[in-house]
């Protein structure tokens, strides 16, 4: 779990997360949820790839403070969330 906010895969193999969903790119604690919304969630969410679509192999999942990433069974790896410095290892600095 990250700061304030906790992953889970379920048993069908699809990401959830729950809790606190901090603004992307914000400073304070709390991590992108990876629902598209900054809303906090109180209950599962499910995390998605894009618009809508959330895969159903997930191998396991992982989070740091503000972000978070899956790997898929196939080895596809996927992260989101803050990336202020770098954090998601994608070549750039954009919130995703």
């Amino acid at each position: 779990a990250g700061q304030g906010f906790g992953m889970a895969v379920s048993i069908d193999g699809k990401p959830m997360a729950w809790g606190n969903n901090g603004a992307c790119g914000a400073a304070s604690a709390g991590g992108n949820l990876g629902d598209g919304t900054g809303t906090n969630r109180s209950t599962p969410v499910f995390i998605r790839r894009s618009a809508g679509v959330v895969d159903n192999n997930i191998a396991s999942i992982s989070s740091g403070d503000t972000w978070g990433f899956y790997v898929t069974v196939d080895n596809q790896i996927l992260a989101w969330g803050n990336n202020a410095l770098g954090y998601l290892g994608i070549g750039n600095t954009a919130c995703q």
